[in-house]
C-alpha cells in the first residue's frame, strides 16, 4: 500500500461544513489525504485553501487506498519531505482507473454520526464519477457543447470551475441551502441532457447557449470574496422555462441529430408515402430551416446564401486621383470604333505590337477607343482552338516563339487570345493585368462550389484594365464567338448579347461567374470571401443585362431527399417570360421540366421555380432560360447544381400554357394535373397591369373574374377580390377542366391551366 500522506486530485466538488469538520473543494483540487477512515471517508488538507477535514473517498481520484488499506482508525506513518513532494507529483498521473463496481454504491454502515449520513445521500446522488483521463480524451472526440461541459469539469481556475460546482454549500442560512438545491437541481439536469446520447444538434445549440449564460454569471474570486455569496441564487424564472422548452425539444425531436437513414430505435427509416397534393404545397418556413439544418449537418463547410454575402457595404474599386470623368465607359457611342475596324484588313505578316502602332494608335486616341478596337480586333479576326499540353501562365506566354504562326493562321488557344490583348494594350500603353482563375461552366459540376477545402481550379483566363480611374474586366474569350459555351449551345447563348457584355464588364457583375486566383483581383472593397464567391450561383451575362436577380435561393434546396422537390425564386422584369429544367450530369438521365408559375409581391415579379430530378439520377444541374415577351430567342440566365438522394416518385404538374401579356396568375393549389371528383380547393392569386383589370371590370360591372370551364362547355365564374380567390369547388364531371383569362379586346377566353379529373 502506498504511504500516507499521499496527494490526489477531486473529481467533483464538495461543499464541506466548517460545524461538522468537513473540508471543502471544488473539482481540480489538489487534496493531501492524510488519514482514511474507512472505505467512504477521508481526513485530509486542501493545498489550495491549506484547510483540513473529512470528505467523501469517492469525490477524489484515488484508488490505492482502497486497494491494500491498512486499519480504517490508524493513519498511515508520514514519509519525507522529499518522498512525499516527489510522490504528490508522479501520483497526479499515475493513479489507477477505478472499478466501475466500486463507485456505484456506497455503505451507508460506515459511521453513526450526521456527517455520514449527509455524505451517503450526497454521494450516491451524481452518476458514476468520471476520471481525469476520460474526460480529457472525451473533450477532443465529443460535440461542442460537450466540450464546453468537459473543459468546464476540468478547469482547476477557482475563478471559472465548473457550472456543477458547489464550493459555496458551506452556507448555514436555510434560503441559500434552498437557493443552492435549486442551481444544483438544474445544473444537473442541464449536464444530464447534454451528456445524452439522444440529445439532437438543436438541443445541443440550446444547451450551448444556457452554458455560456451561465459561464457569463460566474464572478471572478476577488469579486466573489467581495461580494458575499451571491452565487448562491437559484436559477431565474427565465431560466428554468427556458430549460423546459429545451427538454420539450429533446423530447420532440430526439433523431433530428443523427445521420440521415438512421434512428434511435432500431426500426429501418422508411420514406414516408406523401400524397402529391401534400407534396407540392408551399414549403413553409419550418420545412425549409429543417431542411438547411440537415445539410449543415452533413455539409458544415456550405453556404447556404452565398448572395447575402453582397451588400451595400461593398463597392467597387476606383483610383480617385487618376479619375478625370471625361466620359462614361458604360454608355455607347463606340459604332464609330467598331465600323472603323471592320475597314481594317488583317495583314498575316504584322505583328500584335505593330499592328497596335500602324493601325489602332494611328486613328484612335483614348483609352476607351483603343480598348475597343483592340477587342474587337481580336474576337472578329481569330479563330479558338483547344491544346491538351497548354501551360497557363502570367509570366510568358505558351507558344510565344510561334507568335508569327499565330499571326498568320489566325488560330490561337483561349489564354494565347487573352495573351495577345495583353501584349497589344500593353504597347498602348493601357494598365492592363492579365488574371488566373476559375469560371463557372453551366453544365460542369463544380468541385470547388460543393468542396471548399479543394485548392481553386485554374480554368479560365482574363484582363482587368484600368480606365479613367475605374476597373474592369474584358473577357475576350467568351466575347469571340468561338468559344466553348457558343458552340455548345448556341440555342440559349446569345453572342452578340455577350460580345458587349465582356467588354468593360463591371466588376460586381463579373463576380458571379469569375473567380479570380487572388482576392485583390475581385476590384471589390471589401473583397467578398473566395468561399462565398466560389458558392454563389452563376448568373449569366442574359440575366445581368435584363434585370433577373435572386429573390429567394437556399443551397439547401437543391439537395434533395426522397420525395422532396427543389425550390428557389427569381425577381424578373417587366414583360419577360422564364422557363426552367433539369438537365442530368449523366446524358443517360432524362431532362425534368420545372414547374414555373409567376405572381407579384410590392410590386415586384417573382417567378417561382419547383421540381423533381429524374428517376435514379444523383445529380444535375437546374438552369433558367428567358426572354423577352415578343421574343423568339431563349437566353441561359442561370445553371445551378442539384443534387437527390433517396426514395423517388414521379410527379405530374398541372398542365400551364401561356396566358395574357402582362397578366400573371398563379395557382397555389391545385397544383397537381391528376384530380379526383368532389370537393377541392381552389387558391389563386390574379396580378395583371392596371389596363387589363380596368377592361374586366368593365365588362363584368366592377368585378374581376376568371373563368373556369368544366368538361360539359359551361363556365364558372371565380369572383377575384384582392387579386386572391380561395373557395371549394364541387368537381361533378370527369375529363378536363382548365382555367381561363378574359380577353376583352378579342372577346375570348384565354386558357392559362388544365386538370384531369377522373
Amino acid at each position: 500500500m502506498s504511504q500516507l500522506p499521499i496527494k490526489t486530485r477531486a473529481i467533483y466538488s464538495w461543499g464541506g461544513n466548517k460545524k461538522t469538520n468537513e473540508l471543502g473543494f471544488m473539482e481540480g483540487d489538489v487534496i493531501e489525504i492524510l488519514k482514511v477512515v474507512n472505505d467512504n471517508l477521508y481526513f485530509g488538507e486542501s493545498q489550495r485553501t491549506k484547510l483540513r477535514g473529512f470528505f467523501p473517498a469517492k469525490y477524489v481520484a484515488c484508488n490505492q487506498l482502497s486497494e491494500r488499506q491498512s486499519s480504517p482508525s490508524t493513519p498511515s506513518t508520514p514519509v519525507s519531505a522529499n518522498s512525499s513532494k516527489n510522490n504528490s507529483f508522479n501520483s497526479l498521473f499515475t493513479l489507477k482507473k477505478k472499478d466501475k463496481s466500486s463507485s456505484s454504491t456506497l455503505n451507508t454502515d460506515i459511521l453513526n454520526n450526521s456527517f455520514q449520513e449527509r455524505s451517503s445521500s450526497v454521494v450516491a446522488s451524481p452518476a458514476p464519477p468520471k476520471h481525469a483521463e476520460q474526460k480529457q480524451a472525451k473533450k477532443f472526440n465529443s460535440s461542442y457543447v460537450q466540450q464546453l461541459l468537459d473543459a468546464s469539469t476540468l478547469s482547476t481556475d477557482t475563478g471559472s470551475s465548473s457550472a456543477f460546482g458547489h464550493s459555496d454549500f458551506s452556507a448555514t442560512s436555510a434560503g441559500s441551502y434552498m437557493r443552492h438545491k435549486e442551481r444544483e437541481e438544474y445544473e444537473s439536469k442541464l449536464q444530464s441532457m447534454a451528456n445524452s446520447t439522444y440529445t439532437s444538434n438543436a438541443t445541443r445549440k440550446a444547451l450551448d447557449e444556457i452554458i455560456e449564460k451561465n459561464e457569463k454569471r460566474k464572478q471572478p474570486k476577488l469579486l466573489r470574496d467581495l461580494l458575499g455569496s451571491r452565487n448562491e441564487t437559484s436559477p431565474t424564472f427565465d431560466d428554468r422555462i427556458y430549460l423546459m422548452s429545451v427538454e420539450k425539444m429533446s423530447q420532440m425531436g430526439l433523431d433530428e441529430g443523427l445521420p440521415y437513414g438512421y434512428q434511435s430505435a432500431p426500426s429501418k427509416r422508411v420514406a414516408e408515402q406523401i400524397c402529391d397534393m401534400e407534396r407540392t404545397k408551399t414549403i413553409t418556413g419550418h420545412e425549409r430551416a429543417k431542411r438547411a439544418k440537415r445539410i449543415l449537418d452533413e455539409e458544415p463547410e456550405l453556404i447556404l446564401k452565398p448572395q447575402e454575402t453582397i451588400s451595400h457595404v461593398n463597392f467597387e474599386e476606383t483610383d480617385i486621383l487618376s479619375r478625370s470623368c471625361s466620359y462614361n465607359l458604360d454608355s455607347d457611342g463606340l459604332e464609330k470604333v467598331d465600323y472603323y475596324m471592320s475597314q481594317q484588313k488583317h495583314n498575316p505578316f504584322d505583328t500584335p505590337q505593330k499592328f497596335t502602332l500602324d493601325t489602332i494608335l494611328r486613328k484612335l486616341k483614348t483609352e476607351l477607343e483603343v480598348s475597343r478596337a483592340i477587342y474587337t480586333y481580336l474576337t472578329q479576326n481569330f479563330k479558338l482552338i483547344k491544346r491538351k499540353d497548354e501551360k497557363v501562365s502570367t509570366k510568358r506566354m505558351f507558344g510565344s516563339e510561334k507568335i508569327s504562326e499565330i499571326m498568320h493562321t489566325c488560330l490561337c488557344t483561349p489564354h494565347q487570345l487573352v495573351w495577345l490583348f495583353y501584349i497589344m494594350a500593353d504597347t498602348a500603353g493601357l494598365e492592363v493585368e492579365i488574371i488566373l482563375g476559375y469560371l463557372k461552366h453551366p453544365f460542369a459540376l463544380n468541385d470547388v462550389i460543393t468542396n471548399s477545402k479543394k485548392r481553386l481550379i485554374i480554368n479560365h483566363s482574363w484582363i482587368s484594365i484600368k480606365i479613367d480611374g475605374a476597373y474592369r474586366f474584358i473577357d475576350v474569350i467568351l466575347g469571340n464567338p468561338t468559344n466553348d459555351l457558343s458552340v455548345n449551345y448556341p440555342e440559349i447563348w446569345d453572342c452578340n448579347l455577350n460580345w458587349k457584355f465582356y467588354f468593360l464588364t463591371r466588376p460586381f457583375h463579373l463576380i458571379h461567374t469569375h473567380s479570380p486566383r487572388y482576392i485583390d483581383q475581385q476590384h471589390i472593397v471589401p473583397p467578398i470571401d473566395v468561399v462565398a464567391q466560389l458558392s454563389l450561383p452563376p448568373l449569366y451575362p442574359n440575366a445581368i443585362v435584363s434585370g433577373v436577380s435572386w429573390y429567394k435561393y437556399n443551397t439547401s434546396m437543391l439537395h434533395l431527399r426522397d420525395y422532396e422537390l427543389y425550390s428557389f425564386a427569381l425577381e424578373i422584369p417587366p414583360d419577360y417570360v422564364v422557363q426552367g429544367k433539369f438537365k442530368p450530369y449523366d446524358s443517360a438521365f432524362e431532362c425534368v421540366d420545372s414547374f414555373v408559375q409567376v405572381y407579384q409581391k410590392n410590386d415586384v415579379r417573382i417567378a417561382n421555380f419547383q421540381g423533381i430530378m429524374s428517376k435514379g439520377c444523383p445529380a444535375g444541374f437546374v438552369y433558367v432560360v428567358g426572354k423577352n415577351e415578343y421574343s423568339k430567342k431563349w437566353n441561359l440566365l442561370l445553371s445551378i447544381p442539384c443534387f437527390h438522394q433517396g426514395k423517388w416518385k414521379p410527379l405530374e404538374w398541372m398542365k400551364r400554357a401561356p396566358g395574357l401579356n402582362g397578366v400573371d396568375v398563379y395557382v397555389r393549389e391545385p397544383k397537381v394535373k391528376n384530380l379526383k371528383c368532389g370537393e377541392q380547393l381552389f387558391d389563386i392569386k390574379v396580378h395583371g397591369k392596371s389596363g387589363w383589370i380596368k377592361e374586366v371590370q368593365d365588362f363584368y360591372d366592377g368585378s374581376l373574374k376568371l373563368g373556369l370551364f368544366p368538361p360539359n362547355k359551361q363556365i364558372i365564374e371565380l369572383n377575384v377580390t384582392n387579386n386572391h380567390f380561395a373557395a371549394m369547388i364541387h368537381l361533378n364531371k370527369t375529363g378536363y377542366w382548365r382555367l381561363g383569362v378574359l380577353d376583352v379586346k378579342f372577346m375570348r377566353w384565354k386558357v392559362i391551366a388544365e386538370w384531369s379529373v377522373a
